[in-house]
C-alpha cells in the first residue's frame, strides 16, 4: 500500500530529491506505471538524471548488478515530462496534430499573420473603424494587432452586432455634446463672476476641473464626491459662507449632472472599445491560425485548449473523449502520478488532469493508502506564474475535498539545504511579515540537523536591506548596485559568483548600462546574446565573407554626410572582413578558410540556403566551440523551412534582427555578472545575490466584465475609483473585477518577493528605493523590518548586528584555485589568436587561469639514482616538454634547443592526423597548467578548456612498459579527479601522447 501526498516544499527544501526518493520507492514493485509531471523539461531531465545516480550509486542502491539491472529496466519505463508534452501526448491520437512552434517560429508566425491581416481585402471595408479606434480609443493601427492577440479570446466570446455598435457611437456623441453644452455653462458662469471674492475658491476646487476635456476626467479628488456641499470645508476649501452664494448654487445644480456623464462616458467608452475591437478581433485570429496551418504550428497555449474543446468546452466536468484518448494511449493503467509545482498549475491544466486523478484516488483509503498514489509537491508561497494563467486557488479547493476525507495526506519538508542559517533565520522572519494571517506564516524552516548535511557552512554570510534615497529617476539605485559590487569584489568574490536580481526588464537595461559604463560585463541566466561573444561576431563575418561574392553594390551606394562631406561607408567590403576577422584573432584561422570556401561556393547553384550552410558550418567547426555551431545549425535548420527563406543573405539578416533569441551558455568561471528577472531564476540558487526592489505600480491582466464577460482597459487608477463609488448604476460592476485582481496580485508580489530573497545561498544584499527623505512604504518597509527584527538564536546564535542586518563568519573558505578569478582586466590570452594590440581576446570559453611565466624546472632525482642515460632521457624529455609548451596554435615551435634527432622525431610525432585533431581541438589552450585541491596537486602538460569538455594531455618520451603505464595512469586519474571537481557538468577526454612511439603515439584513458 502507497500513500498519496500533497508535500509543501518550500524554498532549498530538497524538493527535487524528495521527488527521486518516492519514485525510486515505487520502482520497488513490479509492474509500476510511474508518470511524473514537472514544469519544465529541464527539471524533467534533471529527475530523470537524479533517479538514475540513485540507482547506480545511491544510499538505497542494490548492491548485486541484477537488482541494479532490474532497477534499471523499471526506471527507463517511468514517463517523464512536462504538462504540456503530456497533453500534447494526449493530443496525438487526433489525425492531424501539428509540431509545437519554439520562441524563433512564434515570432516568425505572428510577424506574418500580421502582415495577412492588415492587407485583408475586409479591412478596407473598415478603414473609418480604424480611424475611430484611433481618435476615441488612442489605439494606433501598428498597436492594434497587440491588443486584438492579447483580448482575443474574451473579445470573441461577447459579439456585438451593427446595431449595437451604432447604438453605442450614437450614445457617445450624445455624451460628449450634452456634457460640452454644461461646460459652456460653467465657463459662462465663470466669466460673469471672474471678479467675484467667492470664485477664487470656486475656479481652484471646482471649475478648472469641470472644463477640462470630458477624456481626462475624473481629475483630483472632485468627482469622489457625490455632491457639492460634500467637498471640504477645511484649510483651502469652501468656506460655509460663500455656499450661499448665487454662483455656488449654479455650480450645486450642474455638477451632479456632469458627474453623471463622466461615469457614462467612462463606462460607455469600454463597451465601445470592446464593440470596434471585435469587428478586427475574428479576422485576426483567423490570419493567426491560418499562418499556423501554413507553417504546420500551433502555440504552446494551444494544446491545453484543444485538448479541451474534444468535450466541447473548457468547463466541461465530465470528458468522456479525453478519457478514451487516455485509454487509447494506455494511461488508464497509471499507478503513481507525480506533480511538480503543483502552484504553477492553471485552471484549465487541473479540469483535463482531474479525470485521471481521480481515477487514482478512488483506490486510495482513508488513511491516504491504496494500490496506485498520488505525489502532489510544490510551495503555494512560490506560485508566481499567476500572469501566465496559473491558479493556485483552483488546485487548493480541489485538494481540499481529498484532505478532509483524508484520501490526500500533508507533509512539509522544514529543512533549508540551500542557504546559511543566517539566511535562513532571516526568511522566516520574511514569512511572518510576508504571509502574515494565513497559513503560509506557519511555514518556518531550520538548516539541516549537523549529522544530515551534505557541507558545512564556509566564508562570511550576511544579509542588508539597505534603503537608498532616489529621487525622480533610479540612477541613485543603479549607483548603489555599482557600489555592493565594488564591496563583494574586496572580500575577493569573483564577478561569476555575483547575480543581479530585478523585478523589471527596464531595471536589468539600466543597471547594464551603468555597469558596462564602469568595466563590468554581464551575462543573461538563459546565456549569452551570441553576437556579443567574439566567436559569435567571427562565424557570423565568416559565413558573410563566404557568400560575399563581391562588394555589394548596396553598400557600395550607400553614404552618409559628414560636414557637408559624402563619405563611402565602407569602400573595400573584403579589406573590412579581413580587418574584422584578424582583430577578432581569426585571421589565420576561419579568414584563409572562408576565402577558400568563397571561391568554391560560386559554384554552387544559387540560392545558397540551409545545405550550403550546413556545410560552411562543418568545415568551420574545428576552429568554433561545440555550442556556437550548434546554436547556429539549430536555428538555421528552422529558419530555412520557411518559404520566405530566401537565401544565406536572408539568413544573415534575420540573425542580426532577432540575436538576443539566439544565446549559448556561459561559462561557470564566467567574469561576468549575472543578472535576471526575478520570474527567470526560479528554482536556481546562487552564491550573492543583489536583488534591486522598487515598488511598481499594479500591472492587471486583460480583465472582464463580470456579467457582460467583454474585456476591460481601465489602466487609471482615479477612473477605478471614481466607478467604484457608483456614481450611476451599475458603475461599480466595472471596477470590481480590479478591485478584486488587486488583492492577488499583492499576494503574488509577496510571493515573488520571497522568492527572489530565498536565491540567496550565502550572502543576500537587498537595495529598496525610496523617497528623497529616506522613506519607504508598502514591500519595502517589510523588507527594512524583517531584517531589522532579531534573529532567531536557536537556528544562529553567532549572528552580529550590522547598520543595514545581520552578518556572520563561518569557517574559512579553502584556498582558491588557480582557476578561479581574477577581474577581466588582469586575465592572460584565452585561446585563439591574440588581437592586434597584444591585448587578451575575451573568448566565450574563457576561464580565470593564471599563466606560468616559466616552465617548470626538471623534478630532481636523488643522485644516487642518477646515471649518465637517465640523466640524459631526463634533459631530452624536459627539452621536449619545454618546446611543445612553447607551440603556436598553427602548430609552429621553437627548435633551437633540439639537437636534429629530436627535431625530426617531433615533426614526424606532429604531422600524424591523430595527434593534431588532439592538440589542436577548439577551446582555451593552457600549458604547464598548475592543477590543485585541498589534497592533491600536479602540473599538466596540455589543457584545452570549451564550453562542453576538458582536453587533458600529457606528453611522453621514451619506450613505454607496463610498469611506467600504472604510474602513468594513476597520474591521469588524479588529474582528472581534480578537474571533475573544477568542471563538474563537463565530459573529461584524457590522453597520453607518446613522442618516440610514431605507430602508436596515443592512449586514451
Amino acid at each position: 500500500m502507497l500513500k498519496s501526498i500533497l508535500c509543501t516544499a518550500s524554498a532549498g527544501a530538497g524538493k527535487t530529491y524528495r521527488l527521486t526518493q518516492e519514485v525510486f520507492h515505487r520502482l520497488q514493485y513490479p509492474n509500476r506505471f510511474v508518470v511524473a509531471v514537472t514544469f519544465s523539461r529541464a527539471a524533467a531531465a534533471e529527475m530523470e538524471r537524479r533517479l538514475l545516480s540513485e540507482i547506480l550509486k545511491g544510499d538505497l542502491s542494490p548492491p548485486d548488478p541484477p537488482s541494479k539491472l532490474s532497477l534499471i529496466m523499471r526506471a527507463s519505463r517511468v514517463h517523464f515530462s512536462t504538462l504540456d508534452s503530456l497533453f500534447y501526448l494526449f493530443l496525438s491520437t487526433e489525425s492531424y496534430v501539428p509540431q509545437i512552434a519554439d520562441e524563433h517560429e512564434v515570432t516568425l508566425i505572428l510577424r506574418r499573420a500580421n502582415e495577412r491581416f492588415f492587407h485583408q481585402p475586409s479591412l478596407l471595408e473598415k478603414e473609418s473603424l480604424l480611424v475611430m479606434i484611433a481618435r476615441i480609443l488612442q489605439i494606433e493601427p501598428q498597436d492594434l494587432t497587440k491588443n486584438l492577440k492579447q483580448e482575443a479570446d474574451l473579445l470573441l466570446a461577447r459579439p456585438w452586432d451593427d446595431k449595437e455598435l451604432n447604438n453605442l457611437r450614437k450614445q457617445q456623441e450624445l455624451i460628449k455634446a450634452r456634457f460640452s453644452k454644461y461646460q459652456t455653462e460653467v465657463a459662462a458662469l465663470a466669466q460673469a463672476y471672474r471678479t467675484a471674492e467667492t470664485m477664487k475658491n470656486l475656479h481652484k476646487l471646482v471649475i478648472t476641473h469641470l472644463l477640462k476635456p470630458l477624456e481626462e476626467l475624473p481629475s483630483g479628488a472632485l468627482f469622489n464626491y457625490a455632491d457639492l456641499d460634500e467637498v471640504g470645508t477645511s484649510r483651502g476649501g469652501i468656506p460655509p459662507d460663500q455656499r450661499d452664494s448665487p454662483p455656488y448654487l449654479l455650480l450645486k445644480d450642474l455638477y451632479p449632472k456632469m458627474r453623471s456623464l463622466v461615469a457614462e462616458y467612462i463606462i460607455n467608452t469600454q463597451k465601445l472599445r470592446a464593440a470596434l475591437l471585435w469587428q478586427f478581433a475574428e479576422a485576426y485570429t483567423r490570419a493567426i491560425e491560418e499562418e499556423k496551418r501554413s507553417s504546420r504550428r500551433i502555440f504552446f497555449e494551444d494544446i491545453a485548449k484543444q485538448l479541451a474543446h474534444l468535450d466541447g468546452r473548457e468547463e466541461a466536468r465530465e470528458r468522456p473523449i479525453l478519457i478514451a484518448r487516455l485509454y487509447e494511449l494506455g494511461f488508464h493503467r497509471v499507478t503513481d502520478l507525480f506533480l511538480d509545482e503543483f502552484q504553477d498549475t492553471s485552471r484549465i491544466q487541473l479540469e483535463l488532469l482531474r479525470p485521471l486523478l481521480e481515477d487514482i484516488l478512488s483506490s486510495v483509503n482513508q488513511e491516504a493508502k491504496g494500490t496506485r498514489s498520488i505525489f502532489l509537491v510544490g510551495d503555494w508561497k512560490q506560485s508566481i506564474y499567476q500572469w501566465r494563467d496559473a491558479d493556485p486557488e483552483a488546485l487548493q479547493s480541489w485538494s481540499e475535498t481529498y484532505r478532509q476525507t483524508g484520501q490526500l495526506s500533508v507533509d512539509l519538508l522544514s529543512y533549508n539545504w540551500r542557504s546559511t542559517p543566517l539566511l535562513i533565520s532571516f526568511f522566516n522572519n520574511l514569512v511572518r511579515k510576508l504571509f502574515a494571517g494565513t497559513e503560509r506564516e506557519k511555514e518556518l524552516q531550520a538548516p539541516p540537523p549537523l549529522d544530515k548535511r551534505k557541507r558545512s557552512y564556509q566564508g562570511p554570510s550576511k544579509v542588508e536591506v539597505i534603503p537608498v534615497p532616489c529621487d525622480r529617476s533610479d540612477d541613485a539605485l543603479y549607483q548603489q548596485t555599482l557600489k555592493e559590487i565594488a564591496k563583494l569584489r574586496e572580500e575577493g568574490i569573483p564577478y561569476g559568483d555575483i547575480t543581479i536580481l530585478c523585478r523589471t526588464h527596464t531595471h536589468i537595461k539600466n543597471v547594464t548600462k551603468i555597469l558596462v559604463q564602469n568595466g563590468i560585463f554581464t551575462t543573461s541566466i538563459r546565456g549569452r546574446e551570441l553576437l556579443s561573444t567574439r566567436e559569435g561576431m567571427a562565424l557570423y563575418l565568416a559565413i558573410a565573407r563566404v557568400f560575399q561574392k563581391d562588394t555589394p553594390q548596396e553598400l557600395k551606394e550607400r553614404e552618409m554626410s559628414i560636414s557637408g562631406t559624402a563619405l563611402s561607408l565602407e569602400s573595400d567590403f573584403k579589406s573590412y572582413m579581413e580587418r574584422a576577422l584578424t582583430f577578432l584573432g581569426f585571421g589565420q584561422t576561419l579568414l584563409p578558410l572562408a576565402e577558400k570556401s568563397a571561391v568554391e561556393m560560386r559554384r554552387v547553384p544559387v540560392p545558397h540556403r540551409f545545405a550550403s550552410l550546413s556545410r560552411i558550418l562543418s568545415s568551420f567547426e574545428p576552429y568554433m566551440p561545440r555550442v556556437v555551431i550548434e546554436a547556429i545549425w539549430s536555428w538555421g535548420e528552422g529558419y530555412f523551412q520557411y518559404e520566405e527563406a530566401k537565401d544565406i543573405h536572408s539568413f544573415l539578416v534575420e540573425w542580426r534582427q532577432y540575436s538576443p533569441l539566439i544565446t549559448v551558455p556561459e561559462p561557470e568561471h564566467s567574469e561576468r555578472v549575472r543578472i535576471s528577472t526575478i520570474h527567470g531564476v526560479k528554482g536556481l540558487e546562487f552564491s550573492h545575490v543583489i536583488l534591486l526592489w522598487k515598488e511598481e505600480s499594479e500591472l492587471y491582466p486583460v480583465l472582464s466584465h463580470p456579467s457582460e464577460k467583454f474585456p476591460l482597459s481601465l489602466s487609471k487608477k482615479e477612473k477605478r475609483d471614481f466607478l467604484a463609488k457608483e456614481p450611476v448604476t451599475d458603475a461599480r460592476s466595472f471596477a470590481q473585477p480590479y478591485e478584486e485582481a488587486s488583492q492577488a496580485r499583492k499576494k503574488e508580489t509577496a510571493n515573488l518577493l520571497y522568492v527572489a530573497t530565498t536565491r540567496a545561498v550565502r550572502t543576500l544584499t537587498i537595495l529598496v528605493r525610496a523617497s528623497q527623505d529616506g522613506s519607504v512604504s508598502g514591500f519595502s518597509s517589510l523588507l527594512i523590518d524583517a531584517c531589522q527584527s532579531p534573529l532567531d538564536t536557536t537556528i544562529e546564535p553567532q549572528a552580529r548586528k550590522t547598520i543595514y542586518g545581520w552578518a556572520c563568519q563561518y569557517s574559512p573558505l579553502p584556498p582558491v584555485s588557480p582557476l578561479e578569478g581574477k577581474p577581466a582586466f588582469e586575465l592572460p590570452p584565452t585561446g585563439g589568436e591574440p588581437s592586434r594590440d597584444g591585448k587578451p581576446c575575451r573568448t566565450l570559453s574563457s576561464l580565470r587561469i593564471d599563466p606560468l611565466p616559466l616552465p617548470p624546472s626538471p623534478r630532481e632525482l636523488d643522485p644516487a639514482y642518477l646515471s649518465e642515460r637517465i640523466e640524459a632521457a631526463t634533459a631530452r624529455g624536459s627539452r621536449i616538454h619545454q618546446v611543445l609548451s612553447a607551440m603556436t596554435p598553427d602548430g609552429r615551435y621553437p627548435t633551437t634547443e633540439l639537437i636534429e634527432e629530436d627535431q625530426k622525431t617531433l615533426q614526424q610525432f606532429l604531422s600524424n592526423p591523430e595527434v593534431q585533431k588532439i592538440l589542436f581541438r577548439p577551446g582555451a589552450v593552457y600549458t604547464e597548467q598548475h592543477l590543485s585541491d585541498r589534497s592533491e596537486f600536479g602540473i599538466v602538460d596540455r589543457l584545452i578548456v570549451s564550453s562542453d569538455r576538458i582536453t587533458l594531455i600529457d606528453y611522453k618520451t621514451g619506450y613505454r612498459t607496463e610498469a611506467l603505464l600504472t604510474q602513468y595512469r594513476m597520474q591521469m586519474e588524479r588529474y582528472r579527479r581534480m578537474l571533475t571537481t573544477l568542471f563538474p557538468n563537463r565530459l573529461i577526454d584524457s590522453y597520453l601522447l607518446f613522442v618516440d612511439d610514431p605507430k602508436n603515439p596515443i592512449e586514451s584513458l
